[in-house]
């Protein structure tokens, strides 16, 4: 079940996407009257969402064309700090390292890597990615799987870790590299608005297995720049949320952006530059894509 807010009247609301792909049905009419995705994931079990599901299916009132309503992020309004593992794919690991004229030893980790973005307001589908003339204008991107928490955890095993993901989101983890090296680590780099964006919308987890394999795809323009399954992560989704249960609550709505695959241009800098302009897709089988351009801001 794919669920997205969207905006109608002046107002966010909650919806399906139904069957034909195009169209959206509203919650409330499913008799399911809530407000936000964040109550719908703090509120549901997964017996009210598998009866979510079947009405859905068997839906056979007015839909909404996506054409006539405005695109949302999934999830607005962040509840707490975007989760991001750094160096989650070797490839990519190994990518920084080159740029950096560092070994190809230096690209291997024992632990996962963890930062948070400090993004209240996600960037949805189509919107801007900032370009700061003289302050921001060294913008990088990567394709991830976002996890969505779907009830608190705390001190989880891998194995339990399943029951307590909502679903998954497509993510675009930007930043600007040189503030990621003038300050030495990715917080300022990474948390500029409109540097989190998701979307379209969040499929729940029945969709997949426990440990899900995405195949996950990132385009500037026309030209493929990422590609990569999260069957090669270094630590699996399972994993990663298991150990950040430890000793520190996930709270419902929590978003764990997994980590992106390595450039296929890795080693030629020129090649990686992002210009006011330019559109960057992000894409993942079995979810969905999200298109943002990149914005000069004066």
């Amino acid at each position: 079940m794919k669920l997205l807010t969207y905006s109608r009247d002046g107002a966010d609301q909650v919806g399906v996407l139904a069957s034909d792909q195009t169209s959206v049905i509203p919650l409330r009419a499913l008799g399911c009257p809530v407000s936000s995705m964040q109550q719908l994931i703090e509120e549901s079990t997964p017996d009210s969402l598998r009866q979510l599901s079947q009405a859905a299916a068997a839906w056979a009132g007015e839909t909404i064309p996506l054409s006539q309503v405005g695109k949302r992020p999934p999830v607005p309004l962040f509840r707490r700090d975007m989760i991001c593992i750094g160096y989650n794919f070797k490839n990519h690991a190994q990518e920084i390292a080159q740029l950096r004229g560092e070994s190809a030893k230096s690209a291997e980790v024992a632990e996962p890597i963890y930062f948070s973005k400090r993004t209240a307001y996600a960037t949805g589908d189509g919107d801007p990615i900032p370009y700061v003339p003289g302050y921001a204008e060294n913008l990088d991107c990567g394709v991830e799987a976002a996890v969505v928490i779907g009830k608190d955890a705390l001190n989880i095993s891998p194995e339990e870790a399943g029951d307590y993901i909502f679903g998954y989101t497509v993510a675009n983890d930007m930043c600007d590299t040189r503030l990621n090296k003038v300050y030495t680590q990715p917080f300022l780099g990474k948390s500029m608005d409109g540097y989190m964006p998701v979307g379209p919308w969040i499929v729940t987890a029945d969709e997949f297995p426990k440990d899900p394999e995405f195949h996950l795809r990132l385009w500037v323009n026309d030209n493929l720049r990422q590609e990569g399954t999260t069957a090669s992560l270094v630590f699996s989704i399972p994993y990663i949320v298991s150990q950040l249960s430890r000793n520190m609550t996930l709270k419902a709505g929590t978003m764990i952006s997994t980590g992106s695959p390595a450039n296929r241009d890795a080693g030629n800098p020129e090649k990686l530059k992002i210009y006011p302009g330019d559109v960057i897709r992000c894409e993942i089988d079995g979810i969905g894509s999200i298109s943002n351009p990149v914005v000069e801001i004066v």
